[in-house]
């Protein structure tokens, strides 16, 4: 299974919330990442799903995943339109 992939398949949520803002994110970013923003990425869907929306509900998240959070958060679309 290529890395690509597992990020895809990792992204397969609980929370429909992020299942949403990750495929989107993966649609729009995934192919872009780097192979260590893509390894950083796999270790942030390490953590569990109420742990994810608040890390990605935080304006500052002063942590090694800062930097992908801002890109994730970047990625979103505020209307909710498609």
């Amino acid at each position: 299974m290529s890395i690509n992939n597992l990020i895809q398949y990792r992204c397969r949520r609980g929370l429909l919330e992020l299942d949403l803002i990750f495929e989107q994110f993966c649609e729009n970013n995934l192919s872009a990442l780097n192979d260590a923003d893509k390894t950083l990425f796999l270790e942030l869907l390490n953590h569990e799903d109420g742990e994810l929306w608040t890390l990605l509900q935080q304006s500052q998240s002063p942590n090694k995943f800062s930097r992908l959070i801002k890109l994730i958060q970047d990625n979103k679309e505020p209307s909710g339109e498609h």
